[in-house]
């Protein structure tokens, strides 16, 4: 484990010289990238929305069947 440690500790200049630096997005990267992030949030938020409501439905079954006739 300490080996692993003192491996990662030491880089190499061929591990980072191959990084180059980034420039700044214009206005219009920037909003494209904002939407696309948006639709990626709102997609998982409606993948747990339809889950919940599924979980919802099988509890309200399960009380209906579980509930004794009287």
């Amino acid at each position: 484990m300490l080996l692993l440690s003192l491996l990662n500790i030491y880089m190499r200049f061929f591990e980072f010289s191959n990084i180059r630096p980034t420039k700044p997005l214009t206005a219009q990267q920037a909003r494209i990238n904002a939407l696309k992030a948006h639709v990626k949030s709102a997609q998982a938020q409606l993948k747990s929305e339809r889950k919940r409501q599924q979980i919802q439905q099988a509890q309200q079954r399960i009380y209906t069947l579980q509930k004794p006739n009287t």
